[in-house]
């Protein structure tokens, strides 16, 4: 009986029309003890990248930490075992222990401590996928300290005419679209898992329903609203508005899989041509890196993530392949330094995604 209430309420949600993991981790998949049928090979790779790093968690810089505590928690609720459990805490707890001061300055390496909101947003969202594995309170409340300090004026939060922006640490002015696609994430993700839904009689302009939702939900559509407001930015690719560098790999793919975790109508418009266009850009037809992309290696692997969050599935089968037929005996991706664990935890957090995805098509076959 709890089995079959269990499965209505995932089928409940998928029928909601939901597109990541982000927004079904509170109902499981039924209970496995393998991997998915045909993410074999993605969950050993994940799961050996896991093992490689949980000895030395302590000394990772918090990006990585933040991509190894989600990607666990993802596995974990792919694959529920004990041994996946006990990473999400060994992660979730240096990636609390890294931080200075709550929500706001941290220390990588021997470097002096910094204000980061894009990191700050990585580890609330973590922090949530592990407050959600393991129901422990210090996790919620590390969330909660996070959604404080994204929304602070240290951090770069910003009012705009179209919704909310976050400025590029250090400068006056500089609104940085990858950042701002960052922190509505986590946003979102919170209003999604956590966060509250809003009372009251709607406002003026609004659409039915949307005074209801969280406030992390609506700030993220805000946000949303920005960045669509930034188009013209976005489409030459530019870093940030009110300047005209040319963006890198990363932010590029950083602001894709912002849009493409949240859904809906406001990020479909980006991601339509904006994900066949950093295929073109970053890999070649066999799905290999085009020659010199890997200078942006971190972007290579969150590339992979957000094929995967793409509707269009012939770029995550053919990214993938050619990924793991070039890996290393040790797990780790060929495109970036084996020593360079940001990258290495980034291609194991979108291996998790894939085997979720997996799972998840395997537990609606079997319904």
């Amino acid at each position: 009986m709890k089995r079959a209430c269990a499965a209505g309420l995932l089928a409940a949600l998928l029928l909601a029309g939901c597109s990541s993991h982000e927004r079904r981790f509170e109902s499981l998949v039924p209970p496995r003890t393998k991997s998915p049928p045909g993410a074999e090979e993605e969950d050993a790779v994940a799961l050996q990248l896991i093992r490689r790093y949980r000895p030395v968690a302590r000394r990772l810089p918090a990006e990585t930490l933040a991509s190894l505590t989600q990607a666990s928690a993802i596995l974990y609720y792919a694959t529920p075992t004990t041994e996946l459990h006990d990473s999400v805490g060994r992660f979730a707890d240096a990636l609390l222990g890294s931080r200075l001061r709550p929500g706001y300055e941290w220390r990588e390496d021997a470097g002096p401590p910094r204000s980061d909101p894009g990191v700050t947003a990585l580890a609330g969202t973590a922090l949530i996928d592990a407050y959600l594995a393991t129901r422990r309170q210090r996790y919620r409340s590390g969330v909660l300290s996070f959604v404080k300090a994204v929304r602070s004026r240290r951090l770069g939060w910003t009012r705009t005419r179209q919704g909310f922006a976050v400025r590029t640490p250090g400068t006056p002015r500089t609104l940085n679209i990858a950042l701002t696609g960052q922190v509505i994430q986590f946003l979102d993700h919170f209003g999604r898992a956590l966060d509250r839904p809003r009372s009251g009689h709607p406002t003026a302009g609004s659409q039915p329903g949307q005074d209801r939702l969280p406030p992390g939900r609506l700030a993220a559509r805000r946000g949303i609203d920005w960045i669509r407001s930034a188009q013209p930015a976005v489409g030459r690719w530019y870093a940030a508005v009110l300047t005209r560098r040319p963006r890198i790999g990363r932010e590029w793919a950083t602001t894709l899989l912002a849009l493409a975790v949240i859904g809906g109508g406001r990020a479909s418009g980006i991601l339509g041509p904006g994900v066949p266009a950093i295929w073109r850009a970053m890999f070649r037809a066999n799905g290999h890196p085009r020659r010199g992309t890997t200078s942006s290696r971190e972007g290579l692997a969150l590339a992979l993530s957000v094929f995967e969050e793409w509707s269009d599935r012939r770029y995550a089968r053919r990214a993938f392949a050619s990924a793991l037929r070039t890996r290393r005996r040790d797990g780790s991706t060929s495109f970036a330094p084996a020593r360079d664990s940001v990258t290495q935890a980034y291609f194991a957090l979108s291996l998790a995604r894939r085997v979720f995805h997996a799972a998840e098509r395997a537990a609606s076959r079997r319904r």
